[in-house]
């Protein structure tokens, strides 16, 4: 079998979470290893230094940023590559908001019922900051 290397660069604990359990085993069902890395609290330096390792042995890599509050996905591109000097526009994923909102987006009537979630009318605005009242 021809398996091929994948890193994923994740922000926080909750998107490591995320992405070890939903995201990583799609991908390991179309032959990929993948590997997460937490790099947000790592060195700049280091990151860019893993990123470069990666080009270098040609396997592929996906770096995760909340877009937070830029004004736009170009601006939040730009300042990433400000600060990973080896890092590929192309292979950078802006998330609209936070995790939060992500997990919350197809929720169904009789799931939100069933966790007693309050109703809302759409995810963009939900935030850690901004939790939204559940099991009341």
């Amino acid at each position: 079998m021809n398996y091929k290397l994948l890193f994923i660069f994740v922000e926080g604990n909750d998107d490591e979470r995320f992405f070890q359990k939903i995201i990583k085993p799609k991908f390991e069902k179309k032959k990929k290893i993948v590997k997460i890395i937490k790099y947000s609290q790592k060195k700049k330096k280091n990151i860019n230094n893993y990123i470069k390792s990666i080009k270098s042995i040609k396997a592929d890599y996906i770096f995760i940023s909340d877009i937070n509050n830029s004004p736009c996905i170009t601006h939040k591109k730009q300042k990433i590559q400000k600060q990973f000097a080896n890092i590929d526009p192309h292979h950078i994923i802006l998330v609209i908001k936070e995790i939060e909102s992500w997990l919350l987006a197809g929720i169904n009537e009789k799931t939100r019922e069933k966790f007693k979630i309050n109703k809302f009318n759409d995810t963009d605005s939900i935030t850690k900051g901004k939790r939204i009242k559940y099991g009341r």
